[in-house]
């Protein structure tokens, strides 16, 4: 395989490595805040009439939680509010907020898409597959001489000493 193709190989197997890393295997999906469990991480629209309180919670009028209940004509969800770090730990620190129903325009349940998650364990696969095919021999300079087979069968113990050793120059 010539050098060129390995290495563009190697390039495509990086970006395929970053789309792996970037990728997200959730989605929202629209749902009616009674088929909603407790618990589980909801993104709300709002309207932009009457916003008021929530503004500071919802910029661009879309605010992202954890459902709690619903009580009465309002929503009652917890949002992060500041990230905590104690040590080498972190926890979200959160706000309960009620929201009336009537400023409400969309709610969307977080759930896991199967089928996102197949193509990027896939497209994961293949990323280190590539990765591991394009190393290889590479191309042979002329100037150096051949090297010659080891008799005694040390050629994996020169390749484990070679390592540990640093070129002086």
């Amino acid at each position: 395989m010539p050098l060129v193709s390995r290495m563009r190989i190697r390039r495509y197997a990086w970006l395929a490595a970053v789309q792996l890393l970037c990728s997200g295997c959730f989605g929202y999906v629209t749902a009616e805040p009674e088929t909603v469990p407790p618990g589980h991480n909801v993104r709300v629209y709002l309207m932009q009439e009457g916003l008021g309180d929530l503004a500071g919670f919802a910029p661009g009028l879309r605010m992202d939680g954890t459902f709690l209940r619903v009580d009465g004509d309002q929503l009652v969800l917890r949002v992060p509010v500041t990230d905590q770090t104690v040590g080498i730990m972190t926890r979200s620190l959160g706000q309960d907020l009620s929201i009336p129903a009537g400023r409400i325009v969309r709610l969307e349940r977080r759930e896991l898409d199967r089928r996102r998650t197949w193509l990027t364990a896939g497209v994961g696969a293949a990323a280190v597959a590539a990765m591991l095919t394009s190393f290889g021999e590479g191309v042979p300079n002329p100037d150096l001489p051949p090297v010659e087979e080891d008799p005694a069968g040390l050629t994996a113990f020169r390749a484990a000493v070679s390592l540990f050793t640093i070129p002086v120059r």
